[in-house]
């Protein structure tokens, strides 16, 4: 949708600011990939949440699938890419201090999440039953990929902002 939208945007909007998100969000898709590629099992996995949400719904199943598993978390993301539609598609420089702050933001949530995902990658190769991961990033935070993944939408929430100051009332 990123390149989608800035490739559409009229004249006067900020290269620099465009440039900017694409890099968080490049960076942010690498790590996600990254990850989803290490540790997949192959097409017999399935996330564990996906049985237990069709289980409890009995014979409305295929309702749960349809709005729990797909409909629901797409409609999250698209809500959450409405300031970066802003971002690439407003003329005009905008807070270009907020959109570097944006930028030092996302990335730090990215290398948060990067560096949650190594630690947690390392824990589960030596796991023993019952031991919880309560070292480096995780003795900070129980889900310190669930705080990098907010900060990155955060930082997304600011791209938005910092194109449109006076509408920062509906972007975040």
């Amino acid at each position: 949708l990123l390149f989608y939208w800035w490739s559409q945007a009229g004249p006067g909007v900020d290269r620099l600011r465009c440039w900017l998100v694409a890099i968080v969000v490049m960076l942010w898709a690498i790590r996600l990939t990254f990850n989803w590629i290490r540790g997949y099992p192959g097409l017999h996995h399935e996330d564990w949440r996906y049985p237990m949400f069709k289980e409890r719904a009995g014979r409305l199943e295929f309702f749960a699938d349809l709005f729990a598993i797909h409909l629901i978390p797409t409609v999250q993301v698209f809500v959450g890419m409405i300031p970066v539609y802003v971002a690439v598609t407003r003329p005009g420089p905008g807070l270009v201090w907020l959109a570097w702050l944006a930028t030092a933001i996302g990335v730090a949530a990215v290398v948060l999440e990067y560096v949650a995902d190594q630690q947690m990658y390392r824990f589960a190769k030596t796991r023993k039953p019952g031991e919880a991961m309560d070292r480096g990033l995780w003795a900070w935070s129980r889900h310190p990929n669930y705080v990098a993944e907010f900060s990155f939408w955060f930082a997304m929430a600011l791209f938005g902002v910092a194109a449109a100051p006076q509408d920062a009332w509906w972007l975040f």
